[in-house]
């Protein structure tokens, strides 16, 4: 990218020219929506040449596991894909769904045998516990312990000694680590750590009384395994990301489940003006951003159209300053004592669309005896409108003696401009006489700011 702009102030970069020149600023972050804006100022504006949005992959990603780095969770499978995007931010869809599986975490060690002696250490009469973890590499990185044993030291000495035989060693790990409560103690504390790595690895291990390490208790947790990473390879023994394009990469740990799955756009030219993106890319686990892949390849040249679902699910690429999404909350509300009836209360919606995503009746004052249902009904006048809860169960209602009733979901669920939501207040549940009092339907959803399709708007 550097030398091939030298328009809107931009600072133009030669061969070897450091990224300080610029602040920095002309960076990974920058460069989807500076490439975006000059082309749509016509620009005679060249990334690394392609002529255009290619067919989607068709191979998945190549994944290697790393157990020494990164914070992907021990025991789980994690799932990736990738797609290539133009010069233009137009994206492809995405590649077959590759997956790798960390490893378990350790298992919790047994308790160990317990015996004592009178003789060689310092330990006075009393009841003793001890409980074990396992460890791999450094004695941090432990199981749980939950397998504690106890041993009574009798009040004839206070030179006494008290001997663990040890369990076997979980698979993988590498020692053990010793935790300990003494007569009167509080909590169990730790005493050692046993390496069991070495040529003759110990059998027992001799408390003769040292003193515990005030600052460390049990662990909270098994934190083994827990550093794991992941590389990312596009498929092929070379880079197969075509010239001029670069790729995204998306991670989930739900098969089929990208709702913010977007881990990076990886841009960067292995080698300046080479054209060649780098193939591979080290995931340590980082949180996700918001983008999923699409599900079909964006048209190439002008920005794509844009399509509002309902606010939080916009389809192409966004732009700045001319599609809003509001999220809206609409109360009804019958105030005094419960009376069965129509038109309690109305609301007229001024949005485009308004996309009802739930619906929850309460009261003020919750009643005894009954529960009480309510129904929103929907149309140009409130005398012509009908229910938007066509599954009688789902209608919003508050039960004895509560304030809430549950979440539902109407069948109807679109309001636009020009119609009415009316509140009805239907059933009192049974034969019983009501007694709650100023009872409220919350509708909340999103309403659309503007048409449903914007093709090309910018700023």
């Amino acid at each position: 990218m550097a030398g091939t702009t030298d328009h809107y102030g931009l600072q133009t970069l030669s061969a070897g020219d450091d990224f300080s020149l610029t602040s920095y600023k002309y960076t990974n972050a920058d460069r989807a929506a500076i490439d975006r804006l000059l082309y749509q100022g016509a620009v005679a504006h060249v990334h690394r040449g392609g002529d255009g949005i290619t067919d989607a992959p068709t191979l998945g990603a190549s994944l290697t596991l790393d157990l020494t780095q990164g914070v992907i969770p021990a025991a789980t499978r994690v799932y990736y894909k990738y797609t290539y995007v133009d010069q233009f931010g137009n994206e492809t869809a995405a590649s077959p769904e590759s997956y790798v599986e960390t490893p378990q975490s350790l298992q919790t060690p047994s308790a160990p045998t317990l015996a004592r002696a009178t003789t060689g250490g310092t330990l006075v009469a009393g009841n003793y516990f001890y409980v074990l973890s396992a460890y791999e590499d450094a004695n941090s990185q432990e199981t749980s312990a939950i397998s504690p044993n106890s041993i009574s030291v009798p009040a004839t000495t206070t030179t006494n000694t008290i001997t663990l035989t040890l369990p076997s060693l979980p698979i993988g790990a590498d020692g053990f680590n010793v935790y300990r409560k003494k007569p009167g103690g509080l909590t169990y504390l730790y005493l050692a750590s046993i390496d069991m790595t070495v040529a003759t690895p110990p059998t027992t291990y001799v408390d003769t009384g040292i003193e515990e390490d005030c600052n460390r208790g049990l662990p909270l947790a098994n934190s083994t395994n827990i550093s794991n990473a992941v590389t990312i390879a596009l498929p092929g023994a070379t880079p197969t990301v075509p010239v001029g394009f670069t790729w995204k990469i998306y991670r989930t740990y739900t098969a089929g489940y990208y709702t913010n799955s977007l881990v990076t756009h990886v841009v960067e030219e292995t080698v300046e003006g080479s054209g060649v993106i780098a193939p591979t890319y080290l995931d340590l686990g980082a949180g996700a951003t918001t983008g999923e892949p699409p599900n079909a390849n964006f048209t190439y040249g002008d920005p794509s159209q844009i399509e509002l679902g309902d606010g939080a699910e916009v389809q192409g690429l966004l732009p700045p300053g001319h599609v809003y999404g509001t999220p809206v909350e609409v109360i009804l509300n019958a105030d005094g004592t419960f009376v069965p009836g129509r038109k309690k209360d109305l609301w007229l919606c001024e949005y485009p669309t308004f996309v009802i995503k739930g619906a929850r009746a309460w009261v003020t004052e919750p009643g005894s005896s009954t529960t009480i249902v309510a129904d929103v009904s929907l149309g140009a006048q409130p005398d012509s409108a009908t229910t938007i809860f066509t599954t009688p169960a789902n209608r919003p209602s508050v039960p004895a003696y509560g304030y809430f009733g549950s979440v539902t979901i109407p069948d109807v669920t679109t309001v636009v401009k020009g119609q009415m939501l009316v509140l009805d207040v239907i059933a009192d549940g049974g034969g019983a006489t009501p007694n709650h009092r100023n009872l409220r339907v919350t509708l909340y959803g999103w309403a659309k700011m503007t048409d449903t399709t914007s093709a090309g708007l910018w700023v």
